[in-house]
C-alpha cells in the first residue's frame, strides 16, 4: 500500500491508511484502542501520530468531559480521501448523509460499542504476542456479518453480529462471530438467537461466503463467543441454553468482558456441556431455569463452585472441532 498525499502535506502512510479504515469501519476507537490494534502498545508513537491526524482535520475527537476517554472519529476529509484512493471499495457504499448518521453514536449506545473495540483490541494484542497465530480478520461492519436465520418455533430473524473473527494457526484456522452482551436482553432471546446461529450452520452459510456449496457446511464450522458483564450473568446464560429444548452444548463459548481484555486467547472461556459437567450432581444443577419457567434468584455460592470447578478453553486450542 503506497503513501497517500494529504491536502496539507503530511505523508498519510501505509499504517495512517489502515488506522482510518479502522475508523470508517468501527465508528469510534478510543487512543488506547488504536494504541493495540496499530501501534503494538507503543504509547508516545501512538500519541504523537494521532496528534498529526487531528491536527491535519482526518481524525476528529468526540465532545467530552474531562473524566471520559478520548473518542476518535473519522473526519469527512479522511472518508473522501478513502473513497478518492479506493481504500474502501471492499465496504458497502455510503452516501454523506447514511456516513454522517452512521457517525452520530448515541450515549445509550456508546458503552456497547466501546466494549466491543476494546474486545477487537484485545484480541490484536493477544495474537500478535502469540507465536505462529495470526489474526487474518476482524470485522465489525453490520452488512458484511449479517443474516437471516430461522429459530426453532420457525421465526426468521435477522442476526447482526458484533463481530466475525478468524484465528490461523499454521494451516488451521477458525471462525467466531462475536456477540457483546449488553445485559438489556434476555435469556431466552440470548438463546434464541443462538438457534438462529445454528440455522445458519446447518444451512451452509459460512460455507457459501467462502464460495462453496452449501453441502459442505461440515468444512466450515464457527463458535459463538460470547461475552457478559459478570460471572453471574454468563452462569445465567449457561443455564438458559441448556434448558433450550433440545439443549445447546457447544456452538456457544462465554465468558466476561473483564476476562477478555486480560487475556482473550487464554483459557476464559466455557462451553454451555462444561457448566452442566461442573454444576451435575450439586443444589446447582438447573435450578434457576427448570423447564420452561423463568424464575430466576441470585445464587453466589454457585458463581463460586462453578468459578472453582468448571472446565476452561483457549480458542487456539481444538474446541472448535468438538
Amino acid at each position: 500500500m503506497q503513501n497517500v498525499p494529504a491536502p496539507e502535506g503530511l505523508d498519510v502512510t501505509a499504517r495512517d491508511v489502515e488506522i482510518l479504515r479502522g475508523l470508517f469501519e468501527c465508528r469510534i476507537l478510543t487512543v488506547e484502542q488504536v494504541t493495540a490494534i496499530y501501534f503494538e502498545d507503543r504509547d508516545p508513537a501512538a500519541r504523537k501520530r494521532m496528534w498529526k491526524l487531528k491536527k491535519a482535520d482526518l481524525v476528529r475527537e468526540r465532545p467530552r468531559r474531562a473524566y471520559e476517554p478520548a473518542l476518535l472519529f473519522l473526519s469527512r476529509k479522511a472518508l473522501r480521501l478513502l473513497v478518492e484512493h479506493g481504500h474502501i471499495a471492499d465496504y458497502p457504499k455510503l452516501s454523506a448523509a447514511a456516513y454522517e448518521k452512521r457517525t452520530r453514536v448515541s450515549p445509550l449506545t456508546l458503552r456497547h460499542e466501546i466494549e466491543v473495540n476494546d474486545v477487537k483490541a484485545a484480541f490484536a494484542k493477544a495474537i500478535r504476542n502469540t507465536e505462529g497465530v495470526s489474526l487474518p480478520q476482524f470485522s465489525t461492519w453490520p452488512t458484511l456479518i449479517q443474516f437471516w436465520g430461522y429459530t426453532r418455533r420457525g421465526q426468521r430473524v435477522r442476526v447482526q453480529p458484533d463481530g466475525f473473527l478468524r484465528i490461523r494457526q499454521g494451516e488451521a484456522e477458525c471462525s467466531f462471530f462475536v456477540e457483546v452482551d449488553r445485559s438489556s436482553e434476555s435469556h431466552w432471546r440470548i438463546a434464541e438467537k443462538i438457534d438462529c446461529y445454528l440455522d445458519f450452520y446447518r444451512r451452509g452459510g459460512l460455507a457459501l461466503r467462502n464460495g462453496r456449496p452449501k453441502e459442505d457446511y461440515k468444512e466450515f464450522p464457527f463458535r459463538v463467543l460470547l461475552i457478559f458483564r459478570n460471572a453471574e450473568r454468563r452462569n445465567n446464560a449457561a443455564e438458559r441454553l441448556l434448558a433450550h429444548q433440545p439443549s445447546i452444548l457447544s456452538i456457544a463459548v462465554l465468558t466476561t468482558i473483564d476476562e477478555v481484555r486480560t487475556n482473550p486467547s487464554g483459557p476464559i472461556w466455557i462451553r454451555p456441556r462444561d457448566y452442566r459437567d461442573a454444576a451435575s450432581g450439586t443444589p446447582y444443577d438447573g435450578a434457576l431455569f427448570p423447564g420452561d419457567t423463568s424464575i430466576y434468584r441470585r445464587w453466589l455460592e454457585r458463581d463460586a463452585w462453578i468459578e472453582k470447578t468448571v472446565k476452561r478453553h483457549a480458542l487456539i486450542e481444538p474446541v472448535i472441532a468438538e
